[in-house]
């Protein structure tokens, strides 16, 4: 047992542990975090889902899970902010780390009510904001957020956009926000022959503007008849992504491997990485495609060219004409997706985005 009086608890909250770049992100952190000395850590996990990266962390000595329920329907009752609080006034935190805005606000309100307490909280906003609320939440958690988030001792985003939305948007004072880019510990490998030519990697929800990925697709598909695509993930459009696969006579062409956290075959095997995103912070998919040599056509959102830098590491599309026009560059003209396929690995080994995860993990500790 360490020396309590020298260690430093670390309680950490997210809604799941599922697949996804934020859920990578909270296991790369406790990983590296577990490995200091005097570190204690709880994580906080508000949903079980079937599928999680709870495995590795498990068998770390000193961090100890939570798991409030396996149930959607009690996880989405204001039960979960009692089990909160109770585990905040128990555990006595020297530092909480929050993920998003459901649970950034409700940690924000816990921390006022439990005003004797010295908790330094960090909040972690990991999308553009104001479009993330627009589409996934009602007018009042706007309100909230902008209500809640100036009273934080840090915010970490991964891009100056997210930064600048938040100070203009929901008036969070600069001084508490940091920018720290999104990272991969994933090591570099050497391509296999291609056996696709899009890959997509990622949740399959509104936000990520699945019909139109699919619609990307179809046109490829009508056009050249021998295009071959893999979109790796899940989610709640996963059903009318099979029923337009069926529909369109796209299922031999297009394959659906579901979830599998041994990402890197699937990069090692196709030629572009492919996003019509609506809205995103700093997709980790990107970087791991970089990593391994892949060129990126994406669809424009704030904060994507500090990403990709158009016509060198990839190509940002601003409509659907553009993005199949980039795409079919790439597929069909070896010698410009290699070339930019370098530069997009160059790009992610030169910036070190490897270090970002300890960069990340002193703010957290120093706030």
């Amino acid at each position: 047992m360490k020396n309590t009086k020298k260690t430093k608890r670390f309680m950490i909250v997210i809604w799941n542990m599922g697949p996804g770049g934020i859920q990578t992100k909270v296991n790369d952190i406790i990983c590296r975090m577990s490995k200091r000395t005097y570190v204690e850590i709880l994580l906080l996990v508000k949903y079980a889902t079937e599928n999680n990266r709870l495995d590795n962390i498990q068998k770390l000595d000193d961090v100890k899970i939570s798991v409030l329920t396996s149930s959607k329907f009690i996880a989405n009752t204001p039960i979960y902010v009692l089990w909160i609080m109770w585990k905040y006034i128990t555990y006595q935190p020297h530092r909480v780390l929050t993920f998003l805005d459901h649970l950034s606000v409700t940690m924000v309100l816990i921390k006022k009510m439990c005003f004797w307490q010295q908790s330094k909280l960090i909040l972690n906003e990991d999308v553009y904001s104001s479009k993330f609320l627009s589409i996934n939440r009602n007018f009042l958690w706007g309100r909230l957020v902008k209500l809640c988030y100036k009273h934080a001792d840090a915010v970490i985003v991964p891009t100056y956009a997210c930064e600048k939305d938040l100070i203009h948007n929901f008036d969070v004072p600069k001084k508490i926000i940091t920018v720290i880019p999104n990272w991969t510990m994933m090591s570099p490998a050497p391509p296999l022959k291609p056996y696709w030519d899009l890959l997509y990697v990622g949740r399959f929800e509104n936000e990520k503007n699945i019909p139109g990925l699919l619609s990307l697709l179809n046109d490829l598909y009508k056009t050249h008849g021998h295009i071959k695509a893999c979109l790796v993930g899940s989610g709640r459009l996963a059903s009318f992504l099979v029923s337009f696969l069926k529909k369109n006579a796209l299922t031999d062409v297009i394959d659906l491997p579901g979830i599998d956290f041994n990402i890197q075959k699937y990069y090692r095997r196709s030629k572009v990485y492919i996003s019509t995103t609506y809205n995103e912070g700093m997709p980790f998919s990107i970087i791991e495609s970089g990593l391994y040599g892949l060129p990126t056509v994406v669809s424009y959102y704030p904060g994507v060219d500090e990403l990709i830098h158009h016509g060198v590491n990839g190509f940002i599309g601003r409509n659907a004409e553009e993005l199949k026009k980039y795409s079919e560059m790439l597929i069909f003209n070896d010698e410009l997706r290699h070339s930019m396929g370098m530069k997009a690995k160059k790009l992610i080994l030169q910036n070190n985005y490897k270090h970002n995860c300890d960069r990340y993990i002193y703010v957290v500790a120093h706030a």
